[in-house]
């Protein structure tokens, strides 16, 4: 297994290293750990299944982790690189994954969006939900949309997106349900992505944005 500098070059071990199982259930080490699994199944993988498969505890496997955790670990923690072969990808929701192709079939290239659920800190150490909010950034025209659904919260944010590009003045807005025919565009077939309607024409952006009719306003940024 090979290691890569850190960023910030290499840290000292600590003087009292946590266990392998304390260390994956560590949420500050969850890329990390990730990564590590991604090279001991690359190379141990197969042979952990066949031994499963057999009748075997997987044991031997086991301590083989073990002693990759502590050899990583006792270097300093380096960079681990991606597996050529093994890749981890995040897991995303279905919600957001229909927010996204909409998204992806609204918005121009070059832009970017975020989408995340809202939530309120309470008394007790807790939180409650506040729903679903879209931020999208596309040089000075940046909007963003509040819903009860990923779904909702990007046509809120295109919305507001849209409405800046052709010169109205919606900023952060909430919306009702899809229609119908905006949920078949939303949500389309893994074979068959098509926009869910014309796009606006692309801006040409001027490198700052553009000054306001009234009130003085240089900037009419959303967020």
């Amino acid at each position: 297994m090979a290691f890569l500098p850190r960023h910030d070059e290499h840290q000292k071990p600590d003087p009292d290293p946590p266990t392998l199982r304390e260390f994956v259930e560590d949420d500050a080490y969850s890329v990390e750990a990730e990564a590590l699994a991604a090279h001991f199944v690359a190379d141990d993988g197969v042979e952990l299944v066949l031994d499963l498969a057999g009748g075997g505890t997987g044991a031997g496997h086991l301590r083989r982790l073990e002693e990759m955790f502590e050899t990583w670990w006792a270097a300093g923690r380096p960079r681990l690189p991606h597996h050529p072969h093994v890749i981890v990808s995040p897991w995303v929701p279905d919600l957001e994954r229909q927010a996204h192709r909409y998204l992806d079939s609204q918005l121009p290239p070059g832009a970017t969006y975020s989408v995340n659920m809202r939530r309120r800190r309470v008394g007790g150490g807790g939180s409650e939900d506040l729903g679903w909010y879209c931020q999208v950034e596309d040089g000075p025209a940046s909007s963003g949309g509040k819903g009860t659904s990923p779904l909702e919260a990007a046509r809120a944010a295109v919305s507001a997106w849209r409405a800046f590009v052709t010169g109205g003045e919606e900023a952060v807005h909430d919306v009702p349900e899809l229609t119908a025919a905006e949920r078949g565009a939303a949500v389309p077939d893994e074979e068959d992505a098509v926009p869910a309607a014309p796009r606006p024409p692309l801006l040409e952006a001027p490198s700052r944005a553009p000054q306001a009719d009234q009130g003085g306003q240089a900037d009419r940024k959303v967020s």
